[in-house]
């Protein structure tokens, strides 16, 4: 079993949450044009406004710091090993190279290059498995609908990261605005782990969740707390409540097809 970083998995949660925060507005951008108004995805406003509602959610006393688009092109170490690449966030210790927690990158789901993809993965790679770049994590953040489109993303992403030496590498996908994004897909695939410690909780969960033969929540004492993500689909609870005992984690894992 891979051991978790704290770190990197305490960012990986606040940054679910904040993509759940992302107004319609700054997911789906309203123009016009010579046949009326239209919706178009763009990344860079998508980017931006995450960006606000993430660097609102962590903690003053962090030690690392956010950044956006931070070049990386003339930097004396990293330049010859990962590249001249401009990587669309970093959250890391300025500074040092012995703090640099994760590197994310941001593409809409109707992306129709493959290569465009291979590029952002071969530069997230290369943040985590060289040995200058000492990232602990990367992530790629896919935003927009399309069963077919995630697909693709996790089949390339399979490919360029095969042999994955260092790090963590997580591919998430946030479908629809005012909802969290979800965990897709995750190397090392045995570093995975969705749930953690909760005592002295009671368990939520209704026939609507897993098909409890009780119309009423369970109430059994649980032993896991889901994160926020993987509540998403079933919808009612809220961050504080999302905490379900063993036998309706199953239930829910069968039916929704999650920690598959």
């Amino acid at each position: 079993m891979v051991p978790k970083d704290a770190d990197f998995e305490e960012f990986l949660t606040m940054l679910i949450e904040a993509t759940g925060k992302v107004e319609t507005r700054y997911f789906e951008v309203q123009t016009t044009s010579k046949h009326g108004p239209e919706v178009v995805h763009r990344e860079r406003v998508y980017c931006y406004e995450l960006y606000h509602q993430l660097r609102n959610d962590i903690h003053l006393n962090s030690r690392y710091t956010l950044m956006g688009e931070l070049d990386k092109r003339s930097h004396e170490i990293l330049a010859s090993t990962v590249g001249e690449v401009v990587p669309d966030f970093v959250f890391h210790d300025p500074g040092a190279m012995t703090a640099n927690l994760v590197v994310i990158e941001v593409k809409y789901i109707g992306t129709n290059k493959d290569e465009d993809i291979c590029t952002d993965l071969d530069k997230l790679r290369k943040f985590v498995d060289e040995e200058a770049g000492k990232y602990k994590g990367a992530i790629y953040l896919v935003f927009g609908t399309g069963e077919r489109g995630i697909a693709k993303f996790q089949k390339i992403a399979a490919q360029k990261l095969a042999g994955l030496k260092n790090g963590v590498f997580v591919l998430l996908w946030h479908k629809h605005a005012g909802k969290c994004a979800e965990e897709v897909w995750r190397l090392p695939a045995n570093s995975k782990s969705r749930r953690f410690s909760m005592p002295d909780v009671p368990c939520r969960c209704t026939d609507d969740d897993c098909g409890h033969p009780n119309a009423e929540p369970c109430r059994k004492p649980i032993s896991v707390r889901l994160k926020a993500s993987i509540m998403l689909e079933t919808s009612k609870f809220t961050e504080s409540e999302t905490g379900i005992c063993e036998e309706c984690w199953e239930r829910i894992k069968g039916k929704y097809g999650f920690g598959n």
